[in-house]
């Protein structure tokens, strides 16, 4: 017969094998839990490092990487977050994220200066729904399907949406060179609800409260307003309204990458600003072409009215319309006198 001891014996040699096996495990589950981290956090690096390429290189390149992640975020830029931790950007990004992104390199021309940026997309369909036919609206409409990319894998497809019907996307050159000639489309507005891949944008002079998309109002010179909801920006530019655009759908709302954008854009189109005023100064000492850098040197910096200075108003303010649209005024003034000075044959 079994003895009591051997009894207490085997429930205790139970109870600590059972202690044992418990600790495997959670330790099996950390272990995991921590590979997973890692790994995790070894793609966002690899990300990383692959906007800085095409930032780089300006050579467009799809990224699968994201396929197993269960969260991703983009709510504090130039943080791309999961659950693993957070990993900063530093290039200007302009991320929705997805399993299987496009990533490419697009510029903000500004004539004397330009602004790179990076956008990484997954597969979507933009839909535009143009209430108004004239030459601004059909290039306001050009400029916003020129800031996508081309692409087929993930496929980025460009549309048109009419009340309730919605029109058969192409790809975005076959787009733009189909609406190069502004006609009348007759088409009203639309009310077709769509999916989260889908980026709806109205644009219209009349004062509407379309119930999903964004609306976009111009109001000449390349400026306007952006309405989403019970919010409304003011854009400058397409970039802009990408940023919105990007930030509708998400839970973070539309006004963080829109924030980001700006303040990236102007700080840097302040430093190009002086440092090239600096290089009209050094320019003129080789006594040709005096007046005209003299003059383009007032223009970047040196004036009381100069882009620097409405760039640093506009970075440190609440801007109105017209800020934008004087600082647009002033890098055409200064695009116009770099084509006099390689006219002069000085540049």
């Amino acid at each position: 017969m079994i003895s009591v001891f051997q009894v207490f014996k085997i429930i205790m040699g139970l109870i600590i094998a059972g202690f044992f096996f418990y600790i495997i495990l959670n330790f099996s589950g950390i272990y995991a839990w921590f590979q997973t981290g890692q790994q995790e956090m070894l793609i966002m690096h690899n990300f990383r490092d692959t906007v800085r390429n095409v930032y780089v290189y300006d050579i467009p390149t799809g990224f699968t990487g994201f396929e197993k992640f269960s969260d991703l975020r983009y709510d504090n830029p130039p943080q791309v977050s999961s659950l693993s931790g957070d990993v900063s950007m530093d290039v200007p990004l302009f991320l929705k994220p997805g399993k299987n992104l496009y990533i490419y390199r697009q510029s903000l021309d500004l004539g004397w200066w330009r602004f790179h940026w990076i956008g990484a997309l997954p597969a979507m369909k933009i839909v535009f729904n143009p209430l108004n036919y004239s030459q601004e609206y059909w290039g306001l409409m050009q400029d916003l399907a020129g800031i996508f990319p081309q692409s087929q894998d993930p496929q980025i497809t460009i549309g048109f949406c009419t009340g309730e019907r919605e029109l058969e996307g192409v790809e975005r050159d076959y787009f733009i060179s189909a609406i190069r000639q502004p006609r009348d489309l007759n088409f009203s507005l639309c009310t077709r609800e769509f999916p989260d891949n889908y980026l709806l944008i109205i644009i219209s002079s009349q004062g509407l409260k379309p119930s999903n998309g964004v609306l976009v109002s111009p109001l000449g010179n390349g400026t306007g307003y952006i309405y989403y909801k019970n919010n409304s920006f003011i854009y400058s530019d397409p970039l802009d309204i990408l940023a919105i655009l990007l930030g509708s759908g998400s839970l973070w709302g539309p006004d963080t990458l829109y924030k980001y954008k700006n303040s990236l854009l102007f700080s840097e189109l302040q430093m190009a600003a002086k440092k090239e005023a600096e290089r009209t100064e050094l320019m003129r000492l080789n006594k040709k072409c005096v007046d005209t850098y003299g003059e383009l040197g007032d223009i970047l910096c040196s004036g009381e009215d100069s882009i620097c200075r409405l760039a640093e108003t506009i970075t440190d303010s609440d801007p109105d319309p017209g800020d934008f649209q004087k600082l647009l005024d002033l890098n055409n003034q200064a695009k116009n006198k770099y084509r006099e000075l390689e006219a002069e044959g000085c540049e």
